[in-house]
Formats: C-alpha cells, sequence, structure tokens
C-alpha cells in the first residue's frame, strides 16, 4: 500500500491540529517576544503530540516547561499566565482521557493542580523580583487605630 493511498487518521489529525494551536497562541499571547513563545509553544506542542499515549508523562513534562518559562523576563515582559495554564489544561485533561487507570486520573489531577500552583507562585514571584505594585491579594492588612 503506497504512502498517497492511506487515509489519514482523524485522531493524528487532530493531534497536529492541537499542538499547532498552541504554538500559534503562545507565539501571539507573548507578542512582545515572539521567538520565545514560538519556542516554549513549539516544544509544548511537540511534547502533547505523544499526548494519547503517555498521557502522565506529558502531563509532568509540561508542567516542568511551564513552570520553568513562568518567572522568564524578556524585554520587561513574561509569558502570559493564561498561555501556560492552558497548556497545563490540555496536558491534564489528556490524562483524564486517556489515562488506562482511575488511580492515573486522579494522580493526574492532583499533578496538574501542583503544576497550576507552581506556575501561579513563580509568576507572580518573578514579578514582585521585578518591582510590580502588589495586587488586591498581595496587599497586607494596616492595623487600625
Amino acid at each position: 500500500m503506497s504512502l498517497l493511498s492511506r487515509r489519514l487518521d482523524p485522531a493524528v489529525v487532530v493531534d497536529v491540529v492541537v499542538s499547532c494551536s498552541v504554538a500559534a497562541l503562545a507565539t501571539w499571547w507573548w507578542h512582545q517576544f515572539r521567538l520565545g513563545g514560538l519556542v516554549y509553544g513549539g516544544l509544548v506542542g511537540v511534547v502533547l503530540l505523544w499526548r494519547r499515549r503517555r498521557p502522565l508523562v506529558v502531563l509532568g513534562v509540561v508542567a516542568a516547561l511551564s513552570t520553568v518559562v513562568a518567572p522568564i523576563e524578556v524585554n520587561g515582559t513574561t509569558m502570559h499566565e493564561g498561555m501556560l495554564l492552558v497548556s497545563l489544561a490540555v496536558a491534564a485533561y489528556a490524562v483524564v482521557a486517556y489515562g488506562r487507570t482511575i488511580l492515573a486520573a486522579v494522580s493526574g489531577g492532583v499533578g496538574a493542580a501542583v503544576g497550576r500552583c507552581q506556575i501561579l507562585r513563580r509568576h507572580h514571584l518573578g514579578r514582585r523580583k521585578r518591582g510590580h505594585v502588589a495586587g488586591a491579594h498581595e496587599v497586607q492588612s494596616v492595623p487600625r487605630r
């Protein structure tokens, strides 16, 4: 059978579309440093191609990449935390949808929660180091007179 006569598996097409979408979104969301967004999106997109076969490994790699990228600042900008969380959500969905056991799904959910906390913590720590003004959730209470 020749390669031209073989039909494409719809799952493969969906995987490629999801991976390309992640790369495009990352590039768009870090618009001040497109190369950084493209590198992050490309790495996460390539890893997400294996989300049906090895969902827990994919979740771990995506969480690690996102945690590493969160505090990086280039030209006064960082990767938008929404992009980091979207990538993590796609990987967490894969664990629930394609995991072999309920234990894998539960551990994936716990891993996603821990990854989300690490991403947000590192992202906000990076903002504080740069002199970011505290938000409402960061303001300490002032004693009353």
